[in-house]
């Protein structure tokens, strides 16, 4: 009897949560509103991870909570010392924190780590990158999922108890700063002559980068191999390893990037847009994209 009840409880779970999906999927436009995932979820868990980097930020926001619970402060000043802890938090420790971009792969974050802890000139938070999966600590210095269902699930709790889903706090991101699109585009060379085509496509490339795509203006050109990025004739250093990867910075931080597969006969484009709105995105980006796509013949 009591296994009837437990596989009862969980067909009837399913069924909910299936029920859940098909009611919600018919207020998305496509699938990419119904998964959430890939780079979507970093600046969720970046968001979340901030807010509790810093000891200070919790004694600057929780002493007056801690002060009206035990009856030491009246509501007014309790008020008034939330208003002051969020102030000063967002002087001391917000403003501290810093954007590192390393080159795709986690073995590059995993030594920005060691390079932090050798030096002493940063404290690491988060990092993530292009493919699944993040890094939230230092003693697991690769892709780690396991960890990053528990962080979704903890953000996916806070957002509940805000009334609100993951989706709306993306979408509410996305309101604010701009939606974002990116597509992968890859062409295919296969056999010896393919391998030599990738790198005669890579050599004009980096000899006569174009000046505009789409329309857009070419505004800096990032060459890792040759460690530089160049804008308007002046050349400074990356910063970063050496590795055989073309970035085209366009207007209004649009940007596309070109690399040789390290394990297959395909070269492949990295196409990002943003706009206010999500249709002139997608709609720009697939412009881009056509445009980008003939940097390959």
């Amino acid at each position: 009897m009591t296994n009837v009840c437990i596989i009862a409880t969980i067909v009837i779970y399913l069924v909910g949560m299936l029920l859940v999906g098909f009611a919600y999927s018919k207020s998305n436009e496509d699938s990419t509103d119904f998964y959430l995932g890939g780079r979507k979820m970093g600046p969720l868990v970046t968001a979340m991870s901030a807010e509790a980097s810093d000891m200070s930020s919790w004694l600057l926001m929780g002493m007056p909570g801690l002060a009206y619970l035990t009856g030491i402060a009246s509501p007014g000043w309790t008020a008034i010392g939330l208003a002051v802890g969020t102030w000063l938090n967002w002087l001391i420790v917000a403003r501290r924190l810093e954007l590192r971009r390393t080159l795709t792969g986690f073995k590059f974050i995993g030594e920005k780590i060691q390079q932090f802890q050798d030096t002493g000139s940063h404290t690491f938070l988060f990092g993530f990158e292009e493919s699944y999966g993040f890094l939230s600590s230092t003693f697991v210095r690769d892709k780690d999922g396991v960890n990053a269902s528990l962080l979704i699930a903890e953000v996916a709790c806070a957002c509940a108890a805000r009334g609100i889903t993951l989706y709306d706090y993306v979408q509410s991101i996305f309101r604010e700063y701009g939606y974002f699109v990116e597509k992968v585009v890859s062409k295919t060379l296969p056999g010896k002559d393919g391998l030599t085509r990738m790198k005669e496509i890579m050599k004009d490339l980096r000899e006569n980068p174009p000046k505009e795509l789409c329309g857009m203006k070419v505004t800096a050109v990032r060459d890792y191999l040759k460690g530089t990025r160049t804008a308007d004739g002046k050349v400074e250093p990356t910063g970063l390893p050496k590795s055989d990867v073309l970035y085209f910075e366009l207007e209004k931080g649009n940007w596309v990037c070109v690399r040789p597969s390290g394990t297959e006969p395909k070269i492949k484009l990295y196409v990002n847009t943003n706009a206010s709105d999500k249709a002139d995105a997608e709609k720009l980006n697939a412009d881009l994209r056509v445009a980008s796509e003939a940097l390959l013949d």
